[in-house]
């Protein structure tokens, strides 16, 4: 079994590691836990592993809080597509464009060709055939 490193003391995210909390009884596999205080004041028992690799920076109701706050409400899909697209055309770039929305840019790119599929074709395209629409 590896040897244990003692975090105590230490602060990962909002956790304060207070003390170390033993070994889980029913897992042992599971590793050691650590007795942690998060900066809202709720003690918890977090496995360390968790903790040395940063997949547990909070308790779940601030690392809750902190997600649904930097998200920002997306508008329906059709206009989301058409604001994209309004926004290339406006010179922004496919990074800018990717930032705002908060996806990548691969997803930008790809609302940025599915556009140029449609049926109508556009002022300077030409029209696109049904049959070449459904193959």
């Amino acid at each position: 079994m590896p040897k244990m490193i003692d975090l105590t003391g230490y602060q990962i995210g909002q956790w304060y590691i207070l003390s170390y909390d033993g070994m889980s009884a029913a897992k042992p596999k599971m590793g050691a836990f650590f007795r942690c205080r998060c900066t809202c004041g709720r003690e918890q028992s977090v496995r360390g592993q968790d903790l040395r690799t940063r997949q547990s920076l909070a308790c779940r109701s601030c690392s809750t809080a902190r997600t649904s706050r930097g998200k920002r409400p997306m508008p329906e899909k059709k206009d989301r597509n058409a604001t994209v697209r309004s926004m290339r055309a406006e010179g922004k770039t496919v990074r800018e464009i990717a930032v705002e929305f908060g996806v990548s840019t691969q997803r930008v790119h790809q609302i940025l060709c599915r556009g140029h599929l449609t049926a109508s074709g556009g002022p300077d395209r030409p029209r696109i055939s049904e049959r070449a629409l459904n193959s």
